[in-house]
C-alpha cells in the first residue's frame, strides 16, 4: 500500500539533520538497528544506497534533500516488509517514502504501480537504477551473477524504456 507521510515532518528533519539530533538521528540509528540484523541485508543496502548517492553526484542533483531520501530509501527498501522497518515510516520524508514504494516501477508506466514519469522522481529514477544494477551484478535479483557491462548494455539495449536513459547515461559515466 502507500505510505503516508505528515507535511509537518519535512521541516523537523531537515533542522534535525543540521544539528545531529532529533528524528533524523533517531531514523538513522533505528535503520542501522534493522539492517544489522541481516548483515547480508546491511552490506547491500549500503552499498546501494552509495550506488545512489554517487549517481546523484555524478548527475549534479546531489543536494542535501534528495541524498537523505536517496539514502534513506534505498537502505530502507527491501526490508520494509518488516515492522521494525514499517515502523520507522511516519519519521522519513515523502521523498524517501517514494523511493521505498516505487523502486519497482518503470518508466514507460509499465510496472507494478503504472507510475508513469510524472510521477517518478529523480530519487525514485535513481533508485530504480541503482537497485537494478546492484541485483543483477550481485546476482541477489533471482538471476545468475552478471558483469557490470553487460548489465548496462541490457538496460540500454533489451530493456528499453524500463529505466530512464539519462540515469543510465550518468552511471556509465560514473563507472
Amino acid at each position: 500500500g502507500h505510505w503516508q507521510h505528515a507535511p509537518d515532518s519535512d521541516d523537523s528533519i531537515e533542522s534535525s539533520h543540521e544539528s545531529g539530533e532529533g528524528p533524523l538521528s533517531m531514523v538513522l540509528d533505528q535503520m542501522e538497528s534493522i539492517l544489522s540484523a541481516d548483515p547480508d541485508a546491511h552490506d547491500r543496502g549500503w552499498r546501494i544506497a552509495h550506488y545512489g548517492a554517487r549517481l546523484a553526484d555524478g548527475m549534479g542533483v546531489a543536494q542535501p534533500r534528495l541524498l537523505q531520501d536517496v539514502i534513506c530509501g534505498l537502505l530502507l527498501h527491501g526490508l520494509f516488509r518488516t515492522d521494525s522497518a514499517r515502523s520507522v515510516a511516519p519519521a522519513l520524508s515523502g521523498g524517501a517514502l517514494a523511493i521505498i514504494e516505487g523502486w519497482k516501477e518503470r518508466i514507460d508506466g509499465g510496472g507494478q504501480l503504472g507510475w508513469g514519469p510524472e510521477r517518478m522522481t529523480i530519487g525514485v529514477r535513481i533508485a530504480c537504477v541503482a537497485i537494478a544494477f546492484d541485483q543483477r551484478t550481485s546476482g541477489d535479483g533471482g538471476r545468475p551473477r552478471q558483469r557490470a557491462f553487460d548489465v548496462l548494455r541490457e538496460f540500454i539495449i533489451s530493456e528499453h524504456g524500463a529505466l530512464d536513459p539519462t540515469i543510465i547515461a550518468a552511471f556509465i559515466r560514473m563507472l
